[in-house]
């Protein structure tokens, strides 16, 4: 065997092959991953959704009713570097008429857990998004309805609330005796200040750890808070009441718009009262005392329960039932979508289609390391029989965007850097048939990989394909081959978008020192150019982890 550098062997070729058209290496064209550029004209086009990374097709059972019909309909995501990309072929919506509709996209970019809509308000732009569309107006679904009504959003009490040491009084407990009725209690024990026996709690309560990064959707939506407080004194007093602080810092004991009272008996008592918007601080945090005082007695004061109800405008939900969306609001402001009624690609009948490319800045916590998980869902676009939606999750019948277990996953591997990926650069061979000992060996090295592939063409033609491990040898045998001129080449992909290539050639030669069937003279100045085609190249390349 006789192992030749690239540049001796192309000279060498160049003064013997033969043709150029017979070397020309055939491989298949390898898709580059990343999503070429869409026509956004709400079609699902073929060609341009050829490198997405999802095609996943799923059934509707629809409500025939208002002339949409069952049958199949599609999910399709890509990526390029910058941006994000997902497709809906909604083959069971064949109506025209967009009045009403809106169609959602919530997703799960960094694995994230969330469980109730407490949860997932506290994790939108931290894992969890959103992205609600009108389809009539192609805007942003409006989340809230007018002022003339309210829901109620649940705020528990947290260990960032309370603020400790408490001003007057010992205390005893903490913040989680006051998060359910248990008969655990937040106490204290009243002190001496100025004649009297005086205990007061300071809360301050502050509502971007509640509302999260979709706090400014919600400021100017607040109308007030609905204070409830569950307490039980030892004995009969003579005040007990909440005072809210001013904007400014200040605390008016003597005015009424700021104070209400709380039961002062000794028996256990559930107490309501209310506090205007306009409490609120620049930082948006609200802060009440509340305030017990006995002009004779000493007394204990217990707090089994504290919370608020934050009245807001009302939902804009999204249709006839009430929860259709629990919160209809989009963390995602700057997507862009397109959306289209004709036949598509995937389907031949006309049909609703949208094309949505959301960039990857919006998407401030996105991790390619992780599977993307994705509910999708509308009102009016179509809907399951005898319901007012659709939806595509784990349980396929529910929206359950606020519970992270019930979004689907797929894995999104197509434009991470690949840059740490390389492979060992063996030399060409050319021996003489009925040798022996005659190896291509390749060693790819990455130390970030994720289910790493590789593919071998032999002149143009599928040879192998395997998986590998940083530092291992992949091995082709090329001894029992006739003579001739045969080309390999290796595609190593790293599992995150990143590839590799390279090229051996093998000529192996007949026993008259010729290849087989081409004398040496018939060789002279033909295949100069095979210094082009056998120089290496090191292609970046996408790959397709899975096409549904």
């Amino acid at each position: 065997m006789i192992r030749i550098k690239k540049k001796f062997l192309s000279i060498f070729l160049g003064l013997f092959l033969t043709s150029i058209i017979l070397l020309t290496s055939n491989n298949p064209a390898i898709a580059n991953l990343e999503m070429g550029p869409l026509n956004f004209d709400g079609i699902i086009g073929d060609t341009e959704w050829i490198d997405a990374d999802v095609r996943d097709q799923f059934f509707i059972d629809a409500d025939n009713s208002d002339g949409n019909i069952d049958g199949n309909n599609s999910l399709l995501i890509g990526e390029d570097e910058e941006n994000l990309y997902i497709g809906l072929d909604l083959n069971c919506d064949q109506t025209v008429d967009p009045s009403s509709e809106w169609v959602g996209i919530w997703l799960n970019t960094n694995n994230s857990s969330f469980s109730g809509e407490n949860e997932w308000l506290q994790t939108v732009n931290d894992g969890a998004e959103s992205l609600i569309v009108n389809v009539s107006s192609e805007e942003l679904w409006e989340p809230f309805g007018d002022s003339s009504s309210y829901d109620n959003d649940f705020y528990p009490i947290s260990d960032e609330d309370l603020i400790t040491p408490v001003i007057y009084g010992d205390y005893f407990g903490n913040y989680q005796d006051l998060v359910s009725f248990d008969s655990l209690y937040y106490g204290l024990n009243s002190t001496a200040y100025l004649g009297y026996n005086v205990t007061r709690l300071d809360i301050e309560f502050d509502l971007q750890n509640f509302y999260g990064q979709l706090l400014d959707d919600y400021i100017g939506h607040i109308q007030r808070f609905n204070l409830y407080i569950r307490s039980d004194l030892n004995t009969t007093i003579d005040s007990h009441r909440v005072v809210a602080w001013k904007p400014d810092g200040t605390l008016d004991l003597d005015d009424p718009n700021q104070n209400f009272n709380l039961s002062k008996n000794s028996v256990p008592n559930n107490d309501w009262g209310y506090i205007n918007s306009g409490n609120l601080t620049a930082e948006n945090t609200l802060k009440i005392s509340i305030i017990a005082n006995s002009s004779s007695l000493e007394f204990e004061v217990l707090y089994d329960r504290i919370f608020f109800y934050i009245e807001v405008d009302s939902y804009n939900h999204g249709g006839p039932d009430d929860h259709i969306m629990d919160k209809p609001l989009s963390s995602i402001k700057n997507a862009e979508y397109s959306i289209g009624f004709g036949p598509s690609s995937l389907n031949s009948t006309s049909h609703r289609q949208f094309e949505f490319k959301i960039p990857k800045s919006e998407l401030e916590h996105y991790d390619a390391n992780q599977e993307l998980g994705i509910i999708v869902g509308g009102y009016g676009t179509m809907s399951f029989e005898d319901k007012d939606f659709w939806c595509y999750s784990k349980s396929s019948f529910f929206l359950d965007e606020n519970f992270s277990d019930q979004y689907l996953y797929y894995d999104m591997q197509g434009v991470e850097s690949g840059d740490g990926i390389s492979i060992n650069r063996p030399s060409d061979i050319i021996f003489e048939h009925g040798q022996i000992g005659n190896y291509i060996t390749w060693i790819i090295s990455d130390i970030n990989v994720h289910s790493p592939t590789y593919t071998i063409y032999q002149n143009g033609t599928l040879n192998s394909t395997g998986e590998w491990t940083s530092g291992s040898l992949i091995i082709v045998d090329v001894n029992n081959l006739i003579p001739g001129i045969y080309n390999y080449t290796i595609i190593a992909f790293d599992g995150y978008g990143g590839s590799i290539q390279d090229d051996v050639s093998v000529i192996i030669l007949s026993d008259s020192n010729g290849v087989a069937g081409y004398p040496y003279f018939l060789f002279i100045g033909i295949a100069i150019v095979s210094i082009s085609i056998l120089s290496k190249k090191i292609k970046k390349i996408g790959y397709i982890e899975r096409v549904y």
